[in-house]
């Protein structure tokens, strides 16, 4: 359920370990990414601070299939003793820690997979997005990120499009 949620949403790792359920809208579908969270020391105190931009402040909405998950994931969630909405969505008081995604990462990737890193998620939704011809506003609105950082960074993916355009001219 977690890395399908990375995959699906695109969030940031530390915006992933600050999410709460209170974030979660099953009604309207939508993610409200508003904080992110990163360990200060091996003693496991942890922060949890505003999104790395203004723009990072966003709703996520979730595809049917992730929601669907989700609202499982939430009922099973429900079921623990003095659950509240409060608690973190991927391990309930305390936050998951970046070594513990890492680890689970490693054993539940299957092994004729190419290794990427938790971060390369983020990367893959925006390739899945791009490659189905989405709006490189709408992909940089998704990610918190400006459709001028968003070209920066993807803008080799959209050089298959170009060709696309040129075919549709072509075939005028």
């Amino acid at each position: 359920t977690l890395f399908c949620f990375l995959y699906y949403t695109g969030v940031r790792k530390g915006e992933l370990m600050a999410l709460t359920w209170n974030d979660i809208d099953f009604k309207t579908g939508y993610i409200t990414i508003n904080k992110t969270l990163d360990y200060k020391n091996s003693a496991n105190e942890y922060v949890i601070t505003p999104p790395k931009t203004k723009r990072s402040i966003r709703r996520v909405l979730m595809p049917n299939k992730l929601k669907e998950t989700m609202l499982k994931y939430y009922e099973n969630e429900k079921q623990f003793k003095n659950f509240d909405n409060k608690w973190f969505v991927f391990r309930g008081l305390e936050p998951v820690k970046s070594t513990t995604l890492q680890r689970y990462f490693e054993k539940y990737l299957p092994s004729d997979l190419k290794r990427i890193t938790i971060h390369q998620f983020r990367h893959s939704h925006a390739s899945l997005l791009i490659s189905q011809g989405a709006d490189v506003n709408i992909v940089a609105e998704r990610l918190g990120h400006t459709p001028e950082m968003c070209l920066n960074v993807y803008s080799h993916m959209w050089e298959s499009r170009q060709k696309e355009i040129l075919n549709l001219i072509d075939n005028l």
